[in-house]
């Protein structure tokens, strides 16, 4: 339901969706350990009922719920593969606006994947169908149902409303996956839209207001951050700090991880020394120059991680 990389795309976050009867149903966190490789793979939330819950080896996972985990990318999809969520690949794509957005995404995929737009404007069809070379390139209205029945949509793997109107992307999307569509995504500029979601079977919305204000966090904490990513529209956050030796008394650096204090609230992801993931354990000694991501879920404990990480220019 939500992924970011960091450390230079070393270690990934990615959030999953507990369903009826999966792996994860009603499994104690801490009879995963044997599936999170020594520490390298951690669980750093769960959200139920969109509340996050305290994450402990005594926290059960119930269908419904939101559980992220930090691992490295390498082991991602075997991650997946063992607690039963990886998914076929996706085919079949269908797009639903040919913007600017809806074109660089057809010129990402249309090489190794089935694609087709589907646009209004019928000169933004000429014009993009002269610049894309695998994909197809339909004249219509996203929102008419018969056309999206004609174009076989109950045998679409993935589909994508990507207009400028959010009401379009919503209505859309909701119709796609009503017909069979197995995923449907769409795009909202405005955050209130968000509360329209529930009840219209759309997999995931992505909020491209929220991933730019993630950029400019990483320049706006006072700490020496290497990037920023919002969560769960905002409310969340995960930093990628990294630690110094001379920045004072609270700096990290030479301690162990139980002797630094960071409140109830912020979750130590993951560890990056010379470009190499980690274990993260209580005895972890951090060095100078580590990459440390975190996982928080209120804005105010933010200024404790800035305390322990500030940069040295500060």
């Amino acid at each position: 339901m939500h992924i970011s990389d960091f450390a230079g795309g070393l270690v990934r976050l990615f959030s999953v969706k507990v369903v009826d009867n999966s792996f994860l149903t009603g499994k104690k966190i801490k009879t995963l350990k044997n599936r999170l490789t020594e520490g390298r793979i951690r669980i750093v939330a769960i959200f139920r009922n969109s509340s996050p819950l305290a994450v402990s080896g005594e926290a059960m996972l119930l269908p419904g719920d939101e559980v992220f985990f930090f691992a490295p990318k390498l082991e991602v999809r075997r991650l997946l593969k063992d607690i039963g969520c990886l998914e076929k690949p996706l085919k079949r794509i269908l797009i639903a606006g040919g913007g600017h957005i809806g074109k660089r995404l057809a010129l990402a995929l249309e090489k190794d994947h089935y694609v087709k737009i589907i646009e209004q404007d019928p000169k933004r069809v000429k014009k993009i169908a002269n610049e894309l070379s695998n994909t197809i390139v339909l004249q219509g209205d996203c929102g008419d149902e018969t056309l999206l029945v004609e174009e076989s949509i109950d045998k679409v793997d993935l589909y994508c409303a990507i207009t400028d109107n959010d009401g379009v992307n919503i209505i859309s999307a909701s119709l796609a996956k009503s017909h069979g569509a197995r995923k449907a995504i769409c795009i909202l500029n405005h955050l209130y839209y968000n509360k329209l979601l529930p009840g219209t079977g759309i997999d995931l919305a992505v909020l491209p207001n929220v991933e730019t204000l993630g950029s400019i966090l990483k320049h706006v904490r006072q700490c020496d951050v290497a990037q920023v990513s919002l969560l769960r529209n905002g409310t969340a956050e995960a930093i990628e700090a990294v630690a110094h030796q001379g920045n004072g008394e609270l700096s990290v650096v030479g301690r162990t991880v139980d002797t630094v204090k960071l409140p109830d609230g912020v979750v130590l992801g993951a560890l990056i020394r010379n470009n190499e993931a980690i274990a993260i354990h209580h005895d972890t000694v951090f060095e100078d120059g580590d990459h440390v991501v975190m996982f928080t879920l209120e804005k105010k404990l933010v200024a404790n991680i800035e305390e322990h990480f500030r940069s040295l220019a500060a």
